[in-house]
């Protein structure tokens, strides 16, 4: 993050995200942050250019009709949950499950309190699945979807010791 002056003379603030190896430009002229980081980093070819997907998320310009001379940027996670969705019946399938068949909108069954629950603790196996599937709706929750966050919160609170309860 650092203080940047815009052509107009307004000031904002310029960010370069970093996670491992991708990179993400906020900046009124994006191209010459990149240059720079281009003479001191090799980066992959045809990477460089307006930015489509980040960290699993699709990434495209958008203009409000009343403010057509601002161009703002969103997110959306589609891709990711499709995938995740994907991963998620392969694994259920290797342990004998289905993916449950009804519309599920939420995390947690409505009046389930996992603080109560009183079930057997799960086995290693079944833990590090719990674990990955806290993770993946953590990533939903950083991609937007923030709706899911009381829910996935009050589950990762078990991540050390997750109950057969927390699974249903």
């Amino acid at each position: 993050m650092k203080p940047a002056v815009k052509s107009t003379g307004q000031t904002h603030f310029e960010y370069v995200y970093v996670y491992v190896d991708n990179i993400l430009v906020c900046s009124e002229k994006p191209a010459l942050i990149m240059e720079t980081l281009g003479k001191a980093y090799r980066l992959k070819e045809g990477s460089v250019g307006p930015p489509s997907q980040y960290l699993g998320a699709q990434i495209k310009p958008h203009r409000f009709k009343d403010m057509p001379e601002n161009q703002y940027w969103s997110m959306r996670s589609a891709k990711y949950v499709k995938e995740a969705v994907k991963n998620l019946e392969l694994d259920l399938k290797k342990i004998g499950k289905n993916f449950p068949s009804s519309h599920i909108t939420t995390p947690l069954a409505f009046g389930y309190c996992p603080e109560m629950d009183v079930s057997p603790l799960l086995d290693e196996e079944h833990t590090t699945f719990y674990q990955q599937l806290i993770g993946i709706l953590h990533r939903e929750v950083e991609l937007g979807r923030i709706e899911l966050h009381c829910s996935v919160a009050l589950l990762a609170q078990y991540l050390a010791a997750p109950r057969e309860g927390h699974l249903n």
